[in-house]
């Protein structure tokens, strides 16, 4: 897929500077702006806004319109504007999974999907069956970045559900996926306060903390557990059907919280570990981070492994491959 940095560039700047025109009269959040405009840009509405900015906005809209840019070049425009817009609101940039971590992604999901027999259909209850197409939920979506590399690297047909518990990004997010006319839909809930049947792989870059909601009650939460990551895998492993996997990206010290013994019980009665791939620290300014593949067929042994630095290229590419390959046994 061929990039075009001018276009990027100059689509970045065209929105930047529409939502700032909003901004400056409404005083909205960034994120909150960029939003409103891409909405009013699809539906074609003149916003509330004063006869002269009005004007300004529909110039800047014709000149959006002349752009011609592909999914990738689409995906890091929106990538360069959601960086901006948490800086703006104060958000950890670690909301937004790297780019290359999403692609190493991206190679085992396609291994992944390879063991789902066939195309599942979403049930009519969540809006827009999905015949022929591939589903993938994601439930910690964010900003997206990590389900719109693993669309824009595999050819395949692919549905995505996303669960986003902030209103601001659940907007955005559905906004800027409208405008790349990607087949995703986004669900404003909490993480645990719904399931999706019938996926064929539940994905996400979960966040860590300790989820304090008193009201929400699992097995592990009766045993006083409550580390989010833990109390999310148990959720979801009620998504989905007998076949599906489920691919987390998880801290470091993932197996270390308290309620780690409970949670590791509830995993070998479920599911099979088929992989722990520990990432480059290079690839994070923070902590580094592993992934973990889960799969509801249980057979095979785990497969640990950490990823060599991208500076051995050659031992780089090889370790992927021979993951990818344990992955499709």
């Amino acid at each position: 897929m061929t990039i075009d940095d001018k276009k990027i560039n100059h689509l970045t700047d065209l929105l930047d500077y529409a939502s700032l025109l909003y901004y400056d009269e409404k005083e909205a959040t960034y994120l909150d702006c960029l939003s409103k405009v891409i909405e009013a840009f699809l539906e074609d509405v003149p916003l509330p806004l004063e006869e002269e900015t009005i004007e300004k906005m529909n110039e800047t809209f014709n000149e959006i319109r002349k752009l011609e840019c592909n999914q990738e070049e689409l995906r890091k425009v929106f990538l360069l504007l959601s960086i901006k817009g948490f800086k703006h609101a104060n958000f950890s940039l670690d909301i937004i999974t790297p780019d290359a971590v999403s692609i190493i992604c991206s190679y085992f999901v396609e291994s992944l999907l390879k063991k789902v027999d066939k195309p599942k259909d979403i049930i009519q209850k969540y809006k827009r069956p999905i015949k022929g197409k591939y589903s993938i939920l994601d439930i910690n979506y964010g900003t997206g970045n990590l389900t719109l590399n693993i669309n824009n690297n595999l050819d395949l047909p692919i549905k995505f559900v996303g669960i986003e518990s902030s209103n601001i990004l659940a907007n955005y997010a559905n906004n800027m996926n409208n405008f790349m006319d990607m087949d995703t839909i986004i669900y404003n809930q909490d993480a645990l306060s719904m399931i999706v049947p019938n996926v064929d792989l539940v994905v996400s870059d979960l966040a860590s903390y300790d989820y304090e909601d008193e009201l929400y009650e699992s097995e592990l939460t009766k045993k006083g557990v409550k580390y989010f990551p833990y109390l999310a895998i148990e959720k979801h492993l009620k998504s989905g059907h007998d076949k599906t996997k489920y691919l987390y990206l998880i801290d470091f010290d993932f197996f270390e919280h308290e309620g780690s013994q409970e949670f590791k019980k509830i995993l070998s009665e479920q599911v099979s570990i088929k992989s722990l791939v520990v990432l480059p620290q290079s690839f994070f300014q923070g902590n580094p981070k592993a992934i973990l593949i889960l799969d509801k067929v249980k057979k095979g042994s785990t497969n640990i492994v950490s990823l060599p630095p991208l500076s051995d290229r050659d031992k780089f590419i090889d370790v992927i491959q021979e993951i990818k390959q344990q992955l499709e046994e």
